[in-house]
């Protein structure tokens, strides 16, 4: 071969073997960042339909109540078909929480091997995250930048061996030839030797070695400017995600101690208020909707907080 151009080649298979491992432990920890984030999904939905269900009955009881009032002329109409209305729309916000159920178990039985139609699910519980600067220092050697470090390495190893094509190239060859039958004079034919050797001398450079080393050089550079770039948008990623994780604490915080226990309360003083007869029927059912969507939004929080959790797995490489 031209100068070292099998040494080099070596090199190079040397570090695509690196370069596979690295691939292998991305495609993990990708699919990993995706179990979680279904899991994490498929607990929203499942205790969201569990708050459905617990305002479905209380709807049902409600729009009873409604219905014997308006019987005996204690209620009015409209009161009766607004709470028909809302135990219907509950339930189609259960049917739609059911598909989205459905689908996530589908979704998850593709990596996990689970029981799907048994599958409940809990929130994993996880360490706080480290602080930024520990994820900033993590994320330079995330498997992601660890390939873009590799593929510029063989693509630099590239360049060399496109460079020893400059140089003269050598082949020698030996055959031997066993001949069969006899000649014209009925004598066995004899046995051959043969020998070649063969000189490539690139004279003119310019059509095809000045090409390739040129290419491979942008080939190089390219590989470059995607390790750069790679490296900024995860680093941006990183200090996205970390401060939505920090405001979705501060929200989860804000929930659990104030927001929900005070439309849980407002409901219960309003259905005192109501039963007698303090207040009206709307205000009532406006107090039922806002203690369960109060509910939802913390659930929410919590499943948005865990996720940013799990993007920070990711970037630290976990």
């Amino acid at each position: 071969p031209k100068g070292h151009s099998l040494a080099l080649r070596s090199e190079q298979d040397q570090i695509r073997a690196t370069n596979s491992t690295q691939q292998a432990q991305l495609m993990q920890l990708t699919i990993l960042k995706t179990i979680r984030t279904q899991w994490l999904s498929l607990y929203y939905w499942q205790q969201a339909l569990v708050i459905y269900q617990q305002q479905e009955h209380l709807f049902k009881q409600l729009t009873e109540t409604t219905q014997a009032h308006l019987a005996n002329n204690k209620t009015q109409q409209k009161d009766a078909v607004r709470a028909q209305f809302e135990l219907s729309q509950l339930q189609q916000q259960m049917l739609d929480a059911k598909q989205q159920i459905a689908t996530l178990k589908g979704q998850l039985s593709r990596w996990l091997n689970l029981e799907s139609h048994t599958l409940q699910v809990s929130l994993p519980t996880w360490q706080t995250p480290p602080p930024l600067s520990a994820l900033e220092a993590a994320i330079k050697t995330h498997p992601q930048l660890r390939v873009d470090q590799l593929q510029s390495d063989i693509s630099k190893k590239g360049i060399s061996l496109a460079e020893q094509q400059y140089k003269p190239g050598v082949t020698a060859g030996v055959v031997y030839g066993l001949r069969q039958g006899d000649d014209s004079m009925g004598q066995a034919r004899s046995d051959f030797v043969g020998a070649q050797v063969s000189f490539d001398l690139p004279f003119f450079t310019a059509n095809l070695q000045d090409k390739q080393v040129a290419a491979s050089k942008d080939t190089y550079l390219a590989m470059q400017d995607k390790e750069q770039a790679d490296y900024l948008q995860m680093r941006s990623l990183l200090n996205t995600t970390y401060s939505k994780w920090q405001n979705l604490q501060s929200q989860k915080d804000l929930y659990k101690k104030q927001l929900t226990p005070q439309a849980h309360l407002y409901a219960k003083a309003t259905e005192v208020a109501y039963q007698n007869k303090k207040t009206d029927f709307p205000t009532l059912v406006r107090a039922y909707l806002q203690d369960y969507q109060t509910q939802l939004a913390s659930l929410k929080i919590q499943v948005s907080l865990l996720s940013e959790h799990v993007n920070l797995l990711y970037l630290e490489g976990k």
